[in-house]
């Protein structure tokens, strides 16, 4: 197993992936940093949750737009599926975690 250290908004992830998977996930990091830090300049830092949160659910939007659902179920293939998957239990644990932040 590879690991990679990704930065988002500015700040470093240590992230382990299967062997040669490291461009693709180096990839998608700076497709997330992109979105997060757009919100960022719009909104704000108003909390890493909630920012990771919001690019999460945008990014699920894009899948389903792109697939026909959030879920990727209509001709994104099992790959965008099995992303999607993984974005929503992200957007939920941030959701629940954002929740337990103190409000700014």
């Amino acid at each position: 197993m590879a690991q990679v250290n990704l930065e988002i908004n500015g700040r470093a992830y240590a992230v382990g992936c299967d062997d040669g998977e490291e461009e693709h996930l180096l990839a998608l990091a700076r497709h997330v940093d992109a979105r997060v830090r757009g919100l960022a300049a719009k909104l704000g830092q108003v909390g890493e949750a909630r920012l990771f949160l919001l690019a999460c659910l945008m990014l699920a939007h894009e899948l389903g737009e792109r697939g026909g659902d959030a879920r990727g179920r209509s001709g994104g293939g099992a790959r965008d599926g099995q992303v999607a998957d993984r974005l929503e239990a992200v957007a939920k644990r941030l959701s629940a975690l954002a929740e337990r932040l103190p409000r700014a």
